[in-house]
């Protein structure tokens, strides 16, 4: 993935790599997808942490709107199939949580 440097609205800098897929029965997720402050425009971001310890991996990025826009959501799938740079989900994972095999 991408890796970069992202500051969030409490002025705390994130190492970020993102990536478009993760092995999901390692992640859980808290709370619902907020859009505010999403350092990514037009996709909203959910706190993902480690199913076993809880803690906190990074971000699972998904299209903003839901399912209140389907239709819309649709659109976006189509554009990201034709847009490889505009997946419809990836995350966004804590450097400091990352480690290689």
């Amino acid at each position: 993935g991408t890796t970069g440097a992202y500051v969030n609205a409490h002025g705390v800098v994130h190492q970020t790599i993102t990536v478009r897929s993760v092995e999901q029965r390692s992640l859980s997720y808290y709370g619902g997808p907020e859009t505010q402050d999403s350092w990514f425009p037009g996709y909203s971001w959910t706190i993902a942490n480690c199913s076993l310890c809880h803690h906190h991996i990074g971000w699972k990025f998904l299209p903003a709107g839901g399912e209140r826009h389907r239709s819309r959501r649709l659109r976006r799938r189509e554009a990201a199939a034709s847009d490889p740079d505009r997946p419809d989900v990836f995350w966004g994972l804590s450097g400091s949580s990352v480690t290689t095999k």
